[in-house]
């Protein structure tokens, strides 16, 4: 999981669906395939981690390659530290895997300190515990998850749904994947994709993002 430091979900009351704004179809594709979008498409590009791209294994995954050209790695010296790869996939498709009990991968750059961010990952929580996630509640199955962050404020977003304004601190400190979240707590489980943007994405183009990853995950957005 993409965790950020001091970001956390104070209301766990979900609002009625919201209707998902643009349909996104992909003409003769098979279910669960990637549509020809790639996040590079969208400018601000920060950070994006897949699971079948960039992986280098020691004990377990020592570096997950940024894609976005950014060169923002995420690494793991320690090899008992380093997360699983591909031992848990999500709907068929390769993820790094966390232990929910001390791996983690971190990114050490300051690109994500400041200003505003839009962030989605794709991931599944194996093990039950709010104290493995940044949310003060839980939600089981695959699923895409987010927040947007305007330099001000914050809204979460799960499978495109979005949570009320003012439910989330704002980001700060560095980014870090699969956990130690304020320094000890660990994501349970398998992450395929993150993404950053260095900026507050639009509506029109959250919801482009949310079709590509519900289209390559197979997962069904609210």
């Amino acid at each position: 999981m993409l965790t950020i430091q001091n970001l956390l979900v104070e209301d766990a009351t979900l609002p009625p669906a919201l209707p998902y704004m643009t349909p996104y179809t992909v003409s003769g594709q098979a279910s669960g395939s990637s549509p020809t979008f790639s996040p590079l498409d969208l400018p601000g590009l920060q950070l994006w981690l897949r699971g079948d791209l960039g992986i280098t294994i020691a004990t377990g995954v020592s570096v997950w390659a940024d894609q976005s050209g950014s060169g923002n790695n995420v690494v793991q010296a320690s090899g008992s530290l380093q997360p699983a790869y591909n031992t848990v996939t999500i709907n068929g498709q390769l993820c790094v895997v966390g232990n929910g009990t001390n791996q983690y991968l971190q990114s050490g750059s300051s690109a994500f300190n400041t200003g505003a961010l839009t962030v989605l990952f794709v991931a599944q929580q194996t093990v039950g515990g709010s104290t493995h996630v940044p949310l003060s509640f839980q939600i089981s199955g695959h699923n895409i998850w987010g927040c947007v962050f305007n330099g001000a404020a914050s809204n979460f977003l799960i499978d495109s749904l979005v949570l009320p304004t003012g439910t989330t601190d704002a980001f700060s400190e560095f980014i870090e994947v699969l956990g130690n979240f304020n320094l000890g707590d660990y994501w349970p489980g398998p992450v395929a994709e993150v993404i950053v943007y260095k900026r507050a994405l639009v509506a029109t183009e959250l919801a482009t993002l949310h079709a590509y990853l519900s289209a390559r995950y197979a997962i069904p957005l609210i």
